[in-house]
């Protein structure tokens, strides 16, 4: 498996040798887990350089060739140029690194395995599959303990508490869970506000397993009546952006689709973030879903993972917002969350 994506990534590179150091780049290549390394990836040959850490262990795994981290310079010496990614490359690691080798040509190039990691395996799908239905049980189980005087913090801790004592890693990013006027902040942390009978609760929420994120929201809507009509709205707009999920449709196109359906309500102004992202080894990978910016044409492919996550946000009411996690198909999408209300 490891040693298919290193073919693949080093062709689409036209056989020039590649040096990549990111965490997450080192995972999708090896297989391992650490906190530092150095990974050259050549046509003829890609060899993973660790310090004394790690050396022993990575040893046992056969997916990629270990050598120690002194061993680095006489392989690196054999090219005359080298690719690096200028975007995750620090200025003082470049520095050193052109001082160290000044015989060769450092390329820049940022975001070089942007994407293939955006097209998942069917491996990678099964890992954040898993991580999706520990997500959904640790939800219903914080949701359990919605009462008079709990805090957002104690919500957090109940969805946290039990992914973690079910085989989740870690979380994917501190969770947010708001209630009442909170709900207003998209990106509200959880706090010591307490819940009183009637409040909008928002509950944005992930964890991680073998490595690979999952991504959710749900809003329960409380006495409010805006609100209603604002979870109606969210809830149409995912909807059409969903039935815009295909291979060959743009992001900018599934984007608009969702705009225009908060557009005939009069409430496109209060939808202030974009439409999703790509998900994976972190919970924000490329693309981002949005019909302006970089990535907005952009078009789906099969193997894509993305979040769609519409929201609306009345400053001082509250805010409403719905988010899933979708594969991109052969013939439409694969909903992880597709079942949860």
């Amino acid at each position: 498996m490891h040693e298919e994506r290193i073919i693949t990534f080093v062709k689409g590179l036209g056989g020039k040798p590649c040096l990549l150091e990111e965490i997450n780049d080192l995972y999708y290549f090896s297989g391992l887990r650490l906190s530092c390394g150095t990974l050259l990836l050549g046509k003829q040959r890609s060899v993973l350089f660790v310090d004394s850490r790690y050396f022993e262990k990575a040893k046992l795994q056969k997916s990629i060739e270990v050598l120690p981290k002194e061993d680095q310079k006489d392989h690196l010496e054999k090219f005359p140029s080298i690719l690096f990614d200028s975007a995750k490359t620090t200025v003082d690691v470049l520095q050193e690194r052109q001082t160290s080798f000044p015989n060769i040509l450092w390329e820049g190039k940022p975001q070089l395995t942007k994407k293939q990691r955006a097209i998942k395996d069917k491996a990678e799908q099964e890992k954040m599959r898993a991580a999706a239905e520990l997500a959904k049980k640790g939800f219903n189980f914080a949701c359990e303990g919605i009462q008079e005087g709990v805090t957002e913090k104690e919500i957090a801790w109940r969805f946290e508490k039990y992914c973690r004592e079910h085989g989740a890693e870690k979380m994917s990013f501190d969770l947010i869970v708001a209630f009442g006027d909170n709900s207003a902040f998209p990106h509200h942390r959880a706090s010591d506000r307490k819940y009183r009978g009637g409040d909008t609760v928002l509950i944005d929420a992930g964890c991680v397993m073998q490595g690979y994120a999952s991504d959710m929201t749900r809003t329960m809507i409380g006495k409010e009546p805006e609100m209603q009509r604002l979870q109606k709205v969210v809830n149409l707009a995912q909807e059409a952006a969903l039935k815009k999920c295909k291979a060959g449709v743009s992001l900018k196109e599934i984007d608009l689709a969702a705009r225009e359906v908060m557009r005939k309500d009069d409430l496109e102004q209060f939808f202030t973030h974009g439409l999703g992202h790509g998900i994976g080894l972190e919970t924000h990978e490329y693309p981002r879903l949005s019909h302006k910016g970089a990535d907005a044409d952009v078009v789906l492919e099969e193997g894509m993972a993305v979040t769609i996550e519409p929201g609306l946000y009345l400053p001082g009411i509250g805010g409403v917002r719905r988010e899933d996690t979708v594969i991109i198909t052969r013939n439409g999408i694969d909903n992880f969350y597709g079942d949860l209300p």
